[in-house]
């Protein structure tokens, strides 16, 4: 596990989707695993970590349900993690995933 993107981040950024208040976004990694919050649901995975080639393997949620809107967000965030082949992190801190060239989501340390 890279250091640099071991521990919790708190995700600002999902592809091209608005994020509403109340939809807490959240990645944290560790050996092997990433675990955090979609929005509504908590989710955990297991991680393939290769230099800065990154893939997520099927991402396990639970089974809350909540409000339209948050439940939208959280699908675009999950569909957005699957997408996922590299990361970087930029000189300011922000953790990038990208799908090939595209964002796909974007967190800060937290």
């Amino acid at each position: 596990m890279s250091s640099a993107l071991s521990g919790p981040w708190s995700v600002f950024e999902v592809a091209s989707i608005t994020i509403p208040d109340g939809a807490n976004l959240s990645l944290e990694f560790g050996e092997g695993s990433v675990g955090g919050h979609a929005g509504c649901n908590a989710l955990s995975a297991r991680i393939d970590l290769s230099g800065s080639d990154l893939r997520f393997g099927p991402v396990r949620t639970t089974k809350k349900a909540c409000g339209q809107q948050i439940m939208a967000v959280e699908i675009g965030f999950l569909r957005a993690m699957q997408r996922v082949s590299r990361y970087e992190i930029s000189g300011d801190g922000t953790l990038t995933l990208y799908g090939f060239d595209t964002v796909m989501v974007r967190a800060r340390r937290g």
